[in-house]
C-alpha cells in the first residue's frame, strides 16, 4: 500500500468593507445582513476601553474600540477583554471577524478574534456640523465640529455630557470620569465658550427605530482645542487708560490753545491800545500843528461842500468860526469872476489823486468884502 499525504489549506478570508457590513436597504436602522459574520480591516480610529458592570453582573467586564476604513466605521466589542488587552491601540491597522450586531442603535461586531497588521496615520476628522451628525451618515467616523461649548452647572458632580452647538444646530458631547482626573482642563470644561472638539460620531437608542439618539464622544482631553480667552479685565483696563491718556492730551492741548489764544488776544488788544494811543496823539500833534498855522485849512468834498474846518486860521484871516462854514458849499464864499477858475482846481484835483494843484481866488470876508486867497489843494 502505497503511503500518501495529506494536505490541507485554509480558503483566505474575504475582506468586506464596512459601508457593505452596515448596508440598510429598506431604511429600517436596522442592517440588512445583522447577525452574519464578517471579517474587516481597517485602522483603529480610538484606544480600547475597559467597560464594568456592563451585563447583569455589576463585576462583569467588557472591551471595545472603533474601527474605520474608507467606507465607514463601527464598533469592535468584546466581552473577551484579553482579546484587546494586548497593547492595541489607535492608529493600529487590523484584521478582525466577528459577528454583526446592534446595541441601542449603535452597530458593532461581535470580536471573535483581532490581529495587528501594522501602523500607520490617523485619518484626519471631517469637519461637519452638527447637523451632519443627527443622521447614520458619519456613524462611528471620526469628526470635528467647532461651536459653542455648553456645560451645565452639575457637570463635574453627575459627570453630565456637554452640548455642543454651531448654526446648524446642537448635539450632546459625552465625557467621561476619565476626563476629570486633570482639575485645570474639568474646570476649563466647565467654562464652556468656543471650541473645536474631535470626537466619534456615536448612537445611543433604546428602543426602535434606532434613527436618534446622535452624540459626539471625544476620545480624551487633546480632542477639545479652546480658542485662547480674550483678557478681558486687561483690555478692559489697557482701553480705560488709554481713554484716560488721550483725555488728557486732548484737554492739555484744548488748555494750550486757549492760553495761546488769551495771548495773542492780549498782545493783539495791548497793540490795538498802543496804535489807538499812536492815532490820538498824532491827532493831538495835527489839531495842534493846524489850530497853530497860520493859514486856512479845510477838508472839502467832491462837491464843494466843507467837511472839516480850521477854526483858529479861518477866525483870524476871514472872520468865521470853523462851525459856521462846516456843512456849507465853498463856492457860495467865492467871487463870482474866481467860480470857474475854482472849479477847475477841483476838476484837477479828481483826475491828479495825490499831487497838489494851486490857484488864486477871492474869498468873502464875514464883513462883506472880499480878501485875495492863493488856495492849495490835493485830493486824498
Amino acid at each position: 500500500m502505497a503511503a500518501g499525504v495529506v494536505a490541507t489549506a485554509r480558503a483566505a478570508e474575504r475582506i468586506t468593507p464596512i459601508q457593505e457590513v452596515l448596508r440598510d436597504k429598506d431604511g429600517n436602522f436596522v442592517p440588512d445582513r445583522l447577525g452574519e459574520t464578517f471579517t474587516v480591516s481597517g485602522m483603529l480610529i480610538s484606544d480600547p476601553i475597559n467597560l464594568r458592570g456592563f451585563g447583569s453582573d455589576a463585576a462583569e467586564y467588557a472591551s471595545l474600540v472603533n474601527l474605520q476604513d474608507n467606507t465607514g466605521a463601527l464598533v469592535l466589542f468584546t466581552r473577551n477583554t484579553a482579546l484587546l488587552g494586548s497593547g492595541f491601540q489607535r492608529g493600529d491597522i487590523v484584521q478582525a471577524r466577528g459577528k454583526l450586531s446592534q446595541y441601542n442603535g449603535m452597530e458593532e461586531l461581535m470580536l471573535v478574534e483581532i490581529r495587528r497588521l501594522g501602523r500607520g496615520i490617523l485619518p484626519k476628522p471631517r469637519d461637519v456640523l452638527t447637523a451632519d451628525l443627527l443622521s447614520e451618515r458619519y456613524s462611528g467616523q471620526l469628526v470635528r465640529v467647532a461651536g459653542e461649548l455648553v456645560a451645565p452647572s452639575d457637570l463635574l458632580d453627575k459627570k453630565r455630557g456637554l452640548v455642543l452647538r454651531d448654526r446648524s444646530g446642537e448635539i450632546p458631547v459625552i465625557v467621561s470620569e476619565r476626563f476629570f482626573t486633570r482639575p485645570q482642563f474639568a474646570g476649563r470644561l466647565m467654562q464652556g465658550g468656543r471650541a473645536e472638539v474631535v470626537g466619534i460620531a456615536g448612537q445611543f437608542c433604546k428602543d426602535p427605530p434606532f434613527n436618534s439618539g446622535y452624540r459626539l464622544i471625544p476620545r480624551d482631553s487633546a480632542d477639545f482645542e479652546f480658542p485662547p480667552i480674550p483678557p478681558y479685565r486687561f483690555i478692559i483696563t489697557s482701553l480705560f487708560v488709554s481713554v484716560l491718556i488721550f483725555a488728557s492730551i486732548y484737554l492739555w492741548l484744548r488748555r494750550r490753545r486757549a492760553e495761546r489764544h488769551a495771548h495773542e488776544l492780549t498782545l493783539l488788544t495791548e497793540n490795538l491800545k498802543r496804535s489807538e494811543e499812536a492815532l490820538r496823539q498824532s491827532e493831538r500833534r495835527f489839531r495842534a500843528l493846524i489850530e497853530k498855522s497860520s493859514d486856512c485849512i479845510s477838508l472839502i468834498d467832491t462837491n464843494g461842500t466843507v467837511l472839516y474846518d480850521a477854526e483858529p486860521a479861518t477866525l483870524r484871516n476871514l472872520g468865521y468860526a470853523g462851525g459856521e462854514l462846516v456843512g456849507r458849499g465853498v463856492f457860495e464864499f467865492i467871487h463870482p469872476e474866481d467860480i470857474e477858475a475854482t472849479r477847475n482846481l477841483f476838476a484837477g484835483l479828481v483826475h491828479k489823486p495825490g499831487q497838489a494843484v494851486t490857484t488864486q481866488y477871492r474869498l468873502r470876508h464875514k464883513d462883506g468884502s472880499w480878501h485875495w486867497m492863493e488856495g492849495t489843494g490835493t485830493n486824498l
